[in-house]
């Protein structure tokens, strides 16, 4: 009996032992495997970068961001530039005749068929605005010099107002500055998360938003005090969008307190000594030298 009980106790350690080890080893394993799944799932593709430096944010940004003249052709088909040629023929037409003769739906060609390639402005211009707020958003964590971060978002800035102003010209009315808070704008959309609402914010809003964003970039330009190459814009090159934003807005004037747009900030760059088109506005705030330089500049 004392035999079987020795033998009983010597077996049941065994088996604690077996079932602990068993055990330990098992947790060991799966602790093992989990960890080793973890890492392989967070392989990046190595197709695909996630901007991290500067350098990488400024390459995604001339890349993805800057406008294309290719998507603006087909807008100047509205203009008093185009007559139509009587000798074209039909197939020729149709593509572009709810353009030039403005038509409610220019979604349709000249035969009443739907066209996807007629209206490309409003997801291009979009697309710009999604990321010029992607950088904003992380342009401060970005590797590099503070006076790199500012100058790129200082970029990031000018295109969001670039690319708002571009919207506001083709589908929203002519700013009154009696009206404008009335008036219907474009969406705003100042993030990259993804929502279901998409309401019209008001031509007032729009058009401050877009003098914000030019005020913003100058100040960032100016605090980074790099000077870049003629790819990038710059402090000019926003004060100018700032100066054709203010006539747009039929603001002769511009903003009194804005020194940047003092007379004598563009005369190395863009004035004349004497304006041909409009000669009685020589020597005025310097935005109506846009007026010299594009006759297309909205009433």
């Amino acid at each position: 009996m004392k035999l079987f009980t020795a033998t009983y106790k010597t077996i049941r350690k065994a088996l604690v032992k077996s079932v602990l080890y068993t055990f330990y080893f098992s947790l060991f394993t799966s602790a093992f495997l989990l960890t080793a799944c973890s890492d392989f799932l967070k392989e990046e593709d190595k197709d695909l970068v996630i901007p991290h430096t500067v350098e990488q944010y400024e390459a995604m940004l001339h890349e993805h961001g800057f406008l294309q003249v290719s998507w603006f052709y087909k807008s100047d088909l509205m203009t008093d530039d185009i007559a139509e040629n009587p000798v074209a023929t039909t197939s020729a037409k149709n593509p572009y005749k709810s353009l030039y003769t403005w038509q409610r739906d220019v979604e349709r060609d000249g035969a009443g068929h739907p066209t996807g390639s007629t209206n490309l402005m409003w997801s291009q211009l979009y697309n710009d605005v999604l990321v010029a707020n992607y950088i904003i958003e992380r342009a401060e964590d970005a590797e590099g010099s503070e006076a790199e971060v500012q100058y790129l978002l200082g970029e990031a800035h000018f295109l969001r107002a670039r690319s708002y102003l571009e919207l506001a010209c083709i589908y929203a009315p002519v700013y009154n500055a009696t009206q404008a808070d009335r008036q219907m704008g474009v969406p705003l959309r100042l993030g990259t998360g993804v929502t279901n609402d998409y309401e019209r914010s008001s031509l007032k809003e729009v058009y401050g938003l877009i003098e914000r964003d030019l005020k913003e970039a100058i100040q960032l330009f100016e605090q980074s005090g790099l000077t870049l190459s003629l790819w990038h814009p710059g402090k000019k090159v926003a004060q100018l969008l700032l100066a054709r934003t203010y006539l747009y807005m039929g603001d002769r004037h511009g903003d009194c307190a804005h020194p940047e747009l003092s007379p004598g900030a563009f005369q190395s760059e863009v004035s004349a000594p004497q304006c041909q088109h409009h000669p009685e506005q020589s020597g005025v705030a310097p935005h109506l030298w846009l007026m010299c330089l594009s006759h297309r500049h909205r009433p």
